[in-house]
C-alpha cells in the first residue's frame, strides 16, 4: 500500500509530524505504532454505536456467559 495512494484510509499526519531532517526509520515506526493503537482501540466508531472499541470489548466481558446449548 502506497501513502500516496490510500493516505485517506489510515492519514499522514502521524508521520508528517515526526518528520524532519533527523527522522530514522524508529522514528517513523514509532509514529506508526501509536497512530494504529489509536485507531484500534480509542477511535470512536460509528459502526460501534459511536463507542471505542475499548468500551466494546470491556462491555462483552462483563456479560455473563452464554448458556450452553443442549
Amino acid at each position: 500500500m502506497f501513502i500516496d495512494e490510500h493516505k485517506h484510509r489510515w492519514g499522514i499526519e502521524p508521520i508528517c509530524r515526526v518528520l524532519s531532517e533527523n527522522t530514522g526509520r524508529e522514528d517513523v515506526e514509532a509514529a506508526t505504532v501509536q497512530w494504529v493503537r489509536w485507531f484500534d482501540t480509542e477511535r470512536v466508531h460509528g459502526i460501534l454505536d459511536y463507542r471505542t472499541p475499548t468500551e466494546i470489548e470491556t462491555a462483552c466481558y462483563a456479560q455473563p456467559p452464554a448458556a450452553p446449548a443442549a
